[in-house]
Formats: structure tokens, C-alpha cells, sequence
């Protein structure tokens, strides 16, 4: 399996398959929790060209509770990208409309939007 299994653990991720990013999608953005974590931006680097074939697993980090986790997501890993898939706009949106527990979240989905316009 070629997801980290600690914090250092970029071995893991060389040469990892698109079929393997989409298969443990979940387990992969779990590390994206703390950002902070040393091998959260070589997640970020292998997920970033997959955003549109892992929206599934974004959309359920976006819907949870973990509102830093989501703003990680948002802020770290979307914003990599100009074309994003509808679901997951939907769900950018919904945070905007509904979300005030968690202002940085909000206000980095308003930003995210706005630059999806230009």
C-alpha cells in the first residue's frame, strides 16, 4: 500500500498509480489533517492532479465536522487547480452560504470561488 505510515514517510508515495490515489483516497487525505505534518505537502503534490477522480473523498472532508481538516483541503490542495469538478463547487458554495463556526473556512471558499470566476 502506498500511503505513509508516519509523518516522514515520503517513501511511500514514489511512484504511486492514479488507480492507487483514487483506491485510498480517503487514507491519503487524512494526512492532510495537520498541515504541519513534513509529508502533508507531498500529499498535496501527489493529489493535485486527481482532485476531479478523488472528488468523493473531498466531499466527505468538506461535509465533516473537522473544519480545519476542510480548510486544509480548501486552502491547500483545491486552490492548486482552475477547473474544479460541480460536486465539489456545490459543496464550496455550501460552506459560503451556511458555514460561520469556522470564519477562515469560509472566507478561503469565498476567495477559492472568486478566483474559479476569473
Amino acid at each position: 500500500m502506498k500511503v505513509p505510515k508516519n509523518k516522514t514517510d515520503f517513501e511511500s508515495l514514489e511512484g504511486i498509480t492514479k488507480e492507487e490515489i483514487i483506491e485510498y483516497q480517503d487514507l491519503l487525505l487524512e494526512w492532510l489533517e495537520d498541515i504541519n505534518w513534513p509529508v502533508s505537502t507531498q500529499v498535496i503534490k501527489v493529489l493535485s492532479p486527481y482532485i476531479s477522480s478523488i472528488e468523493q473523498g473531498i466531499i466527505k472532508v468538506l461535509k465533516s465536522s473537522d473544519y480545519e481538516w476542510a480548510y486544509n483541503v480548501v486552502l491547500h490542495l483545491l486552490t492548486t487547480t482552475n477547473e474544479l469538478p460541480e460536486s465539489i463547487i456545490y459543496e464550496i458554495r455550501r460552506i459560503c452560504e451556511t458555514h460561520t463556526e469556522f470564519e477562515e473556512l469560509r472566507e478561503t471558499c469565498e476567495m477559492l470561488l472568486n478566483n474559479l470566476k476569473r
